[in-house]
């Protein structure tokens, strides 16, 4: 149990200390204040990708998981390292250029009535109820999946995709490059063997919730973007938001593909975390203007999925939202 709660701190803490100083960076750049859901959301997606490079690596140099987790662990500390340091002389330096004056005093924001007090505490019981749902990793639906299989394979110690994780026999025709590149059984393998998990654990019951809580912050991302502001109105508006949203989960809890479906029963999978984490993400990033993060959650499904070219649903998402923003602003400047 200790080492399950050593894995889950690690990844409430490490994505948030690798994502912080993105962020920080992009708040720079382009004048803009990024929230906590961004920053666990964005340093996720790092991590994801770094483990990619890692996982690159460890297949090149035909070497198995130990090689591969001591890869993807000196990347993770080198670049979480290297955000906090920034972050600090970020502030450091923020503080030093601030006027030594007395600043007046900010007016207290208005105290949450009861319609988003309300909306708020159901949306957080909704929230907590789901992932504890899914922690229990009770009700995962595995039909035609061999995810934890895969991951299982990996944990001997073998070189990567040598050995079929449905017979445990040597490949006799080998795989398609294409699926080697995928880092999910990967990532999970990395969990399951430094904190001496069994891979169903970690697959059936860790990852579902750490991806879960990234699809929250990609909704608490949305709401803030479809209605900024820190007036009282739009805090309601947001608490009713992310409660529709979890509520949503529940409705949609019926066919495999519905998000309902994907985030309570399947969350360890790529197509559901494309569709919990990736497409919300990336449209509030879009509305948002932060590229980056487009780009990261573009990159991300290219590692994750079997998609035909390399890239999936979520580039063509962008280039729907590029192509309608441009014949937007295109009418907009034509005379009437």
């Amino acid at each position: 149990m200790i080492h399950l709660l050593l894995a889950a701190v690690l990844l409430l803490l490490l994505p948030f200390l690798t994502g912080q100083g993105l962020m920080a960076a992009l708040d720079d750049l382009q004048k803009k204040r990024a929230g906590l859901p961004e920053k666990y959301l964005s340093g996720s997606l790092v991590l994801l990708l770094l483990t990619e490079a890692a996982h690159l690596l460890t297949l090149i140099r035909g070497e198995g998981i130990a090689f591969c987790l001591k890869t993807a662990g000196l990347l993770w500390i080198l670049v979480a390292t290297v955000s906090y340091l920034f972050t600090l002389v970020r502030t450091f330096l923020r503080a030093l250029k601030s006027s030594p004056e007395p600043k007046e005093r900010k007016k207290d924001k208005a105290p949450a009535d009861s319609v988003t007090a309300v909306f708020g505490a159901a949306a957080f019981l909704l929230i907590a109820a789901q992932l504890v749902y899914i922690a229990l990793g009770s009700h995962v639906a595995i039909t035609g999946d061999m995810t934890a299989e895969t991951v299982q394979t990996l944990l001997s110690g073998a070189p990567f995709y040598e050995t079929n994780p449905m017979t445990g026999l040597p490949y006799s025709a080998g795989i398609p490059s294409r699926l080697k590149i995928l880092v999910l059984p990967s990532f999970y393998a990395i969990f399951a063997r430094a904190f001496s998990l069994p891979a169903t654990t970690v697959v059936w019951q860790l990852m579902p919730v750490f991806w879960g809580v990234n699809g929250y912050c990609a909704f608490a991302y949305l709401g803030r973007i479809f209605f900024p502001g820190a007036d009282a109105d739009a805090r309601r508006k947001r608490g009713i938001f992310l409660f529709l949203a979890a509520f949503l989960v529940l409705a949609s809890d019926s066919l495999p593909g519905t998000e309902g479906f994907s985030l309570l029963h399947a969350g360890f999978t790529g197509v559901s975390i494309r569709l919990w984490v990736l497409v919300p993400a990336l449209i509030a990033a879009f509305r948002e203007r932060r590229f980056v993060l487009c780009a990261l959650a573009v990159l991300t499904e290219s590692v994750i999925l079997w998609t035909r070219f390399g890239v999936g649903m979520t580039l063509l998402l962008l280039l729907s939202l590029i192509a309608a923003t441009l014949l937007l602003r295109r009418r907009e400047v034509q005379p009437s």
